[in-house]
């Protein structure tokens, strides 16, 4: 690394030290940042922080920036604001910043100055993707990293993507309505999943189309929010499912699991059936979903593997390794 990228990394030390390793915020922000991390789980811990009402609220507030900066609502934003004050008055311009939308900041002279000259001083998307272009899985640690550039408009909209559909649709600090998806396609270019696979990029920020490599991340969004806004109404070949699972990941915690038991309904094969069913059976504690599981699994196995598992595995893996992967792991716990 460069003489000036040692010096500030020597300064961010110092800045760690000051204020302990132990420290929550501190201690989260560096799961945040750190790579091969299992970020849902870390996620669902720092958003789960036990609610102890106005004795933690600014401890709950900042562990979040980094995780989820969006605001629910307008009193979800007073809130969140509130307790960036307390850290900063920079904080706090950057939630309402991040916020904008829960407010017309045109009513506000000296913010909207504020955010004007911090969009003037702004770079593409595209560039700050690029700083990660070294790593094997290089938007995945981009995104990871990104709430160090949350000031920056393009990095909002792509987050407000994935952090919305590439998490539990059930969680408490959000909602997926018609306001939250309309914000959130104007950036996208893409009707069907199958484009999902076969379109180099249908992220746009800014006029700049956004490369991501087909990340198993943007993926996995795209993905749920097509099954969102078609509400699981979906009609496609099992040749593109499959390899829509060899290209996403932690679908069995994101997915919606009423919108996939439509999407059950059209599916076009019986193998499809059965990997749409091995995603809903870890997201759903419904007795009856894991019956429905086990018997069209059965029955399958019955009729075209000679009643053994080992050989519906082996001949999945030749289709799908990771649905093999995954059954094998369901059937075995």
């Amino acid at each position: 690394i460069s003489q000036d990228e040692t010096s500030k990394f020597e300064s961010l030390s110092e800045i760690i030290k000051s204020y302990g390793i132990r420290s929550n915020v501190v201690n989260t922000l560096l799961y945040c940042y750190k790579e091969e991390q299992d970020y849902l789980s870390v996620k669902k811990s720092v958003m789960s922080t036990k609610n102890k009402g106005a004795f933690n609220q600014f401890t709950r507030d900042l562990l979040r920036i980094g995780f989820h900066p969006h605001a629910k609502d307008p009193s979800d934003l007073i809130q969140l604001t509130q307790s960036c004050l307390q850290s900063s008055l920079v904080d706090a311009i950057i939630i309402l910043k991040v916020n904008g939308y829960h407010f017309d900041n045109s009513k506000y002279g000296y913010i909207e100055w504020v955010f004007n000259l911090i969009n003037a001083h702004s770079k593409p998307i595209q560039q700050i993707l690029d700083l990660a272009k070294d790593y094997g899985d290089a938007e995945g640690v981009f995104f990871q990293r990104s709430c160090a550039w949350i000031e920056n408009d393009e990095v909002v909209q792509y987050r407000l993507l994935i952090d919305h559909f590439n998490d539990a649709p059930e969680s408490s600090y959000f909602d997926i309505n018609d306001n939250l998806v309309s914000r959130v396609i104007k950036n996208i270019s893409i009707n069907s999943i199958e484009e999902i696979l076969s379109k180099e990029m249908v992220l746009e920020f800014g006029g700049n189309k956004l490369s991501v490599n087909k990340s198993s991340i943007s993926n996995s969004a795209l993905l749920n929010l097509i099954i969102h806004i078609n509400e699981g109404k979906i009609f496609t070949t099992e040749e593109v499912l499959l390899r829509l699972m060899e290209n996403t990941r932690d679908l069995a915690r994101t997915i919606n699991i009423d919108h996939i038991k439509n999407f059950i309904l059209s599916a076009p094969s019986e193998l499809s059936e059965i990997v749409l069913l091995l995603l809903i059976f870890k997201r759903s504690k419904n007795e009856a979903d894991h019956y429905k599981l086990r018997r069209k699994l059965q029955n399958y196995v019955i009729d075209k593997n000679g009643s053994s598992l080992v050989n519906f595995v082996d001949s999945v893996s030749k289709k799908s390794q990771a649905v093999a992967e995954y059954t094998y792991e369901v059937c075995t716990e």
